[in-house]
Order: structure tokens, then C-alpha cells, then sequence
């Protein structure tokens, strides 16, 4: 954006006038949480990145998936050569039984999981000048650090990322790492709402193992703060840490759940997605953490419903306002400037000022009065490229 003028002001001679009178101007979008290469093959991600482009979203956080086909998809939307926002995306460390997760095996596919340069297992000895180096080489915008790992790791992992110049971006509970010794070790973001609420739990689960977590007792973490939450709300609030919501995935899992049961043939065996925590304890922490001052960014960690023609983040937004309380400014605020600051800092996304990227979103409604006017988008402008919403076309191929 190379200036900002009054309304009315003369335009530069030569300049292209586009009218767009009547309309409200937004930055662009940043969903802090996607994961492209969870979609099945490679025409159902650019079918997904142009669901978000073409509504409004002109940045998105990859939290980990194959970064040999990530790297391509962010070179290439970077350029204009896809209809895709900008990709930022994470390089992983997590201890080593973490990779005999399957999700992990799909995302280094050819390859050995926690043995490739974007995918990381962390020992006691492993030489983490080198691990990041490896990251940053692949391409990786921060390093996510997610499981079984303990806090001493963290602490070291997190200074020599950020000797190399790279935000650390912490999964919500790392186990045996609690959400407090993360932000004390100096997690820039911390991802799943509900995940920050294993800090109640004394001892910490072992493992990021399902069987090795203990129940969260929701019925104490409704109410006001706990002494354990209103303590990691305030570090989070001092250290500006960001907290990546992701409420939005909470209502997805549940739905999946209710439609495996209903489909389910009589004595067939069940895989339902597990339940972290439920989806009214999220949507409650959500608003908690608001309410304290900590930072909000819209992550969602699942795309929207099949057939639903705009982004996830709609949806992270309305659980924001409608479920959590949360004014519709500082909605919009972590849709965009909190965003910004969970990519990495990023000084010219998530605002409309001189020297930003032109990186817009024009609507036919106020988003401010209506949480159903978030869907008037009109058109995206991407560092400069125009994507009319006219000229979209729902494929159906991401859903």
C-alpha cells in the first residue's frame, strides 16, 4: 500500500479508479491453524485454499503436514501462480514414540516420520543447532513443538529456534510439559484452547498418549478461573503469548462422532475421533482467556462443513462472538493484527496502512453489526491481485 487518502481526495495521474463506494474494507484474514495436506489429494487443496482466498483469507499457518508439497503450494500462491492465500508453515519436534501417530506417516510419505528435515524426533542428545537448521532449510516459517517432550527440551529447543530466528509455536499441552512451562520457556503461540486446560492436572499426563491422559473435571473449569488457568492467563497476558483458539474443531469432532455413530452398521466396530475436552468447554475458555487479556488468533484446525461454500474461520469467528462473548472488534482483531502477530510478527499483514501489503477484503455489509455479514465478501485483494467472489466457483473438491 503505497498511500491513504480522504475521501475525495484527487487520485494520482494515470491511477486506475475502482469503485467500490458503499462497501467496508477489512484486512486481509489469517487463519492461524490449517493443515493443507490433510486433504486428499492435491486438487482438493487448491480447492481449499481457493475457498479461502476467494472469502476473504489471505494468509493461513500450516501447524504440519508434508512440506515437499507445502513448499510448493506456498512458492507458488506467494508469486499469484495459485488462487491460494500466502502459506506459512511449521517444521515439527516431538519425542520419539510420537511418530508411530499414523497422521504422521501421511505426512512424510517415501519417508521415515521424525527422521525428515520438516519433522523432527528430539532426544536428550539430539543436536538441535542442527534441527533447526534442517527446518529452516525445508522452508519452515517456526517450529512447532508438540509432544513428549519435557520441559528442559523445551526450554532449549525454543532458545535455539530463537537464535536462528524462528517463533516457536507451541502445541497447547506438550506433555509432560505443561501449558505454563511453555509460555515460561518462551512459546510465542500456544494452539487448542481446551489443551491449556491439562494445567489443572497434578501430575501432568506422561505422554500425549490418550491412555496416558488424565479426565479434565469440566464441571470446575465452567465457572470463574481456577487458580491454575487465572495463573497461566496472566503469564500469557504479560509475555504476549498468542493463543490459537481452534474452538471451531471442537464442534467439528463432535459432529464426526454423532455421524460415525449414525452410520455405523449394527455390531460394527467403532473409530470415533477422540474428545479432548468438550466443545462448551472450549467456547467457554475462549471467552476466559478474552476476558483476562491474552491475545486471541482464529485458528480452526478443520475446513468448514462439505458444501459450505466459505472458509472455517467464518465459523471460528461466530464461536468467538456468539459462544464465547467476545466483542465484535476484538473478533475481528484476532482474525487479522492478532494473526499477524501469530505468523510470526508479521508487520505488514493484518492492518490497512501505508507500507502493508495490499491485503484486503471488501464488504457489502458492516461486519461489525452482523455476524451472518462476515459473508458479503465482495472481493480479496492479495498483495495486489483482485479475486472477485463473482468469479468463484465452489468445486466441492476440498470437502
Amino acid at each position: 500500500i503505497e498511500a491513504l487518502a480522504a475521501r475525495g481526495a484527487a487520485a494520482p495521474e494515470g491511477a486506475e479508479i475502482v469503485d467500490v463506494g458503499g462497501r467496508y474494507a477489512i484486512p486481509g484474514l489469517i487463519d492461524t491453524h490449517v493443515h493443507v495436506t490433510i486433504q486428499p489429494d492435491e486438487a482438493a487443496m487448491r480447492a481449499e485454499m481457493e475457498r479461502n482466498l476467494y472469502g476473504g483469507v489471505t494468509a493461513v499457518r500450516d501447524m504440519i503436514g508434508d512440506a515437499r508439497i507445502i513448499a510448493h503450494f506456498a512458492r507458488n500462491a506467494r508469486l499469484g501462480e495459485l488462487a491460494s492465500p500466502d502459506i506459512y508453515f511449521a517444521g515439527l519436534a516431538a519425542g520419539p514414540g510420537f511418530f508411530a501417530d499414523d497422521r504422521m506417516t501421511y505426512e512424510a510419505l517415501g519417508a521415515t516420520p521424525g527422521a525428515v528435515p520438516w519433522m523432527r524426533a528430539v532426544t536428550p542428545q539430539t543436536n538441535l543447532t542442527e534441527l533447526v537448521a534442517m527446518m529452516r532449510g525445508a522452508g519452515a516459517s517456526g517450529v512447532k513443538i508438540y509432544a513428549n517432550l519435557s520441559p528442559e527440551i523445551v526450554r532449549a529447543l525454543t532458545a535455539e529456534a530463537r537464535r536462528q530466528g524462528l517463533p516457536v509455536w507451541a502445541h497447547g499441552a506438550i506433555f509432560p510439559t505443561t501449558p505454563l512451562q511453555a509460555v515460561e520457556a518462551g512459546a510465542d503461540t500456544l494452539s487448542h484452547v481446551c489443551m491449556l486446560a491439562y494445567q489443572t492436572l497434578t501430575p501432568p499426563p506422561a505422554s500425549y498418549d490418550y491412555a496416558d491422559r488424565g479426565p479434565l473435571d469440566e464441571a470446575r473449569l465452567m465457572g470463574d478461573p481456577v487458580p491454575e488457568m487465572a495463573a497461566l492467563w496472566a503469564a500469557m497476558r504479560e509475555r504476549g503469548v498468542v493463543l490459537d483458539t481452534t474452538a471451531w474443531v471442537y464442534r467439528t469432532i463432535e459432529r464426526m462422532r454423532a455421524e460415525m455413530t449414525a452410520a455405523a452398521a449394527p455390531g460394527e466396530p467403532e473409530f470415533l475421533p477422540p474428545i479432548y475436552c468438550s466443545s462448551r468447554l472450549a467456547e467457554h475458555l475462549m471467552g476466559q482467556a478474552s476476558r483476562a487479556g491474552v491475545l486471541l488468533s482464529a485458528g480452526t484446525d478443520a475446513p468448514a462443513i462439505a458444501g459450505d461454500p466459505w472458509p472455517g474461520i467464518f465459523e471460528e469467528l461466530m464461536l468467538m462472538r456468539d459462544s464465547a462473548g467476545i466483542a465484535p472488534i476484538a473478533v475481528l482483531r484476532a482474525a487479522t493484527v492478532n494473526g499477524a502477530r501469530a505468523i510470526g510478527g508479521d508487520e505488514q499483514s493484518g492492518t490497512i496502512a501505508v507500507g502493508a501489503l495490499a491485503n484486503f477484503a471488501l464488504l457489502t455489509e458492516d461486519p461489525l453489526a452482523e455476524r451472518a455479514n462476515l459473508r458479503t465478501v465482495e472481493l480479496t485483494v492479495k498483495r495486489g491481485r483482485r479475486y472477485w467472489r463473482r468469479d468463484y466457483i465452489a468445486t466441492g473438491a476440498a470437502m
